[in-house]
């Protein structure tokens, strides 16, 4: 009987942990897979999952994203023996903080909707 009631209340909660791979098909950016995993069948929708994935993919490619800012941002940290980031933001971690602010600000109007 414990073992039958153990099986149930994990059905109920879901996996604890699911591992999404990245995907390496365009070289070494930042990228994860869209496959379903089949751990979450049942858990989440599909459509759920994968567009939650490309939002990710979306935030790390706009993080990542090349411009001349950032090039002039590298140069100078490797001048300044990379002393220049004790006074100054990268724009990775500025996208980063912006994203997570908005993640935020999003999760507490649905709060507070409720």
């Amino acid at each position: 009987m414990a073992a039958n009631e153990t099986a149930a209340v994990q059905i109920e909660q879901g996996p604890k942990k699911v591992f999404v791979q990245r995907d390496y098909t365009l070289g070494t950016e930042c990228k994860f897979e869209t496959a379903y995993p089949t751990q979450l069948e049942g858990v989440i929708a599909k459509e759920t999952f994968t567009d939650t994935i490309n939002k990710v993919n979306e935030l790390f490619a706009a993080a990542e994203e090349l411009s001349c800012p950032t090039y002039t941002e590298s140069c100078l940290s490797c001048m300044t023996g990379y002393l220049l980031y004790f006074c100054m933001e990268t724009k990775y971690s500025k996208e980063m903080k912006q994203w997570y602010q908005r993640r935020v600000r999003a999760l507490l109007s649905q709060c507070s909707e409720v």
